[in-house]
């Protein structure tokens, strides 16, 4: 619960509004509702009491302000901090820390949540900001690198969404796997035809994945290298359950 205000007391009228809001919630799984009107027409009373209404068949409420993306920011890292997620310094990789909270409140470990953004009054305050426009060089040099291979990018994606991992900071260490592709295909090889622009693509990206399940799950890779040793494919699933 991380509501800044208390119920207020005097709170009357706008039962119909009200009982919209919870018939829509209840109507589907994931549901949006925006309060609009003049400044000081009782949004924030009408979403305050909603949310003190509805408490007890919630898991978790949760509250932040919306005038500002530095504010907003703020009281996401507040969520973070108050329901304990797992997740890297936010001093690190800021973009990685805000998208880690949004996936926990995607997934099922949040429960059934409520999110109030309050004074959420002007979209252009979330627009253009530096963060996103480095963001998307990223992955622009990011797919320039993978040559736009399909398995690639899945591949690579993968990796981000699985390690919470902004594309800044996947891109550093999809290069120096890179180089560790190329090291590896300027050796000589015999009977063997590839493609090395496409290969060399994937295999960045594999040297990329699989340290990271080295990190995570030693055994797990030890047992992958255990079925590569046997064969390249039609490894029996038993070995695997």
């Amino acid at each position: 619960w991380i509501v800044p205000y208390g119920r207020n007391a005097d709170f009357t009228g706008r039962k119909g509004i009200l009982e919209s809001m919870k018939e829509f919630s209840k109507s589907r799984e994931h549901s949006r509702i925006a309060l609009y009107g003049l400044g000081g027409c009782g949004k924030t009373q009408l979403a305050l009491e909603y949310v003190h209404q509805c408490a007890n068949e919630s898991d978790g409420v949760f509250w932040v302000q919306g005038s500002g993306v530095s504010i907003f920011c703020e009281g996401f890292k507040a969520v973070a901090q108050h329901a304990r997620i797992p997740l890297p310094s936010a001093e690190i990789d800021e973009e990685a820390y805000l998208r880690g909270i949004r996936k926990w409140f995607e997934g099922p470990d949040s429960g059934d949540w409520i999110l109030v953004i309050d004074n959420a009054d002007n979209e252009e305050n979330f627009n253009g900001n530096t963060s996103a426009i480095a963001k998307f060089r990223a992955v622009d040099m990011i797919l320039d690198s993978v040559s736009h291979l399909p398995l690639a990018i899945v591949g690579s994606a993968a990796f981000m969404t699985e390690n919470v991992t902004s594309p800044s900071v996947y891109w550093t260490i999809f290069q120096e796997n890179e180089n560790r592709a190329k090291a590896l295909l300027s050796k000589q090889f015999c009977d063997i035809q590839r493609e090395v622009n496409g290969t060399e693509s994937v295999l960045g990206t594999y040297f990329t994945t699989f340290d990271q399940i080295t990190k995570q799950m030693p055994s797990a890779a030890g047992l992958l290298w255990l079925v590569a040793f046997f064969d390249r494919q039609n490894i029996p699933e038993q070995l695997l359950t």
